[in-house]
C-alpha cells in the first residue's frame, strides 16, 4: 500500500502516513483547516504539536512525505511549535477551527490525522 493515504469528502478528512500499528492512541487536538475559494481543503495547521505529542512525532511524517512526488508538503516551526500540512497547490481563502484526532504509535510518532469538516 502506498502512503500517504489522503481521503477528503464533504464531511471528513483522513490522512494516514503509514499503516496503523496494533498499538496506537488517539489524541484530541484542535486543527485549523484551510479552504480555497471553491471550498476545497488545501491545508491543515496544528498549534502546540510537540506539546501534544512528544519528541519523535515527525519521524513517520518525514518518512512518508519525503517519498511522495505529489504536491503535498509539510513544515514545522520549532519556535512557535506550529505544524502545517499543505495538501494542494492553491491559496487559502478561508479557515475553520475543528476538533480533530491525531493517531500516534507507541513511540509518539504521528501516523494519522482525522477530523470532521
Amino acid at each position: 500500500m502506498t502512503y500517504p493515504k489522503i481521503s477528503i469528502n464533504s464531511n471528513e478528512l483522513q490522512i494516514y502516513v503509514c499503516e496503523k500499528t496494533v498499538c496506537f492512541t488517539e489524541k484530541d487536538v484542535e486543527f485549523v483547516i484551510d479552504f480555497n475559494g471553491y471550498g476545497d481543503v488545501v491545508g491543515l495547521e496544528i498549534l502546540n504539536l510537540r506539546l501534544e505529542t512528544g519528541a519523535s512525532f515527525l519521524n513517520k511524517i518525514r518518512d512518508s512525505f519525503d517519498r511522495t512526488t505529489k504536491s503535498i508538503s509539510y513544515s514545522y516551526d520549532k519556535e512557535s511549535d506550529s505544524f502545517y500540512l499543505k495538501l494542494a497547490e492553491d491559496a487559502s481563502s478561508a479557515q475553520r477551527a475543528v476538533d480533530g484526532l491525531l493517531l500516534l504509535n507507541s513511540t509518539g510518532e504521528i501516523i494519522g490525522f482525522s477530523c470532521f469538516l
